[in-house]
């Protein structure tokens, strides 16, 4: 999996959250 891709995503994914 490519930290770049996830990374960001997880982590707009966790304050919409």
């Amino acid at each position: 999996m490519n930290l770049e891709l996830i990374g960001p995503l997880t982590f707009l994914g966790f304050i919409v959250s």
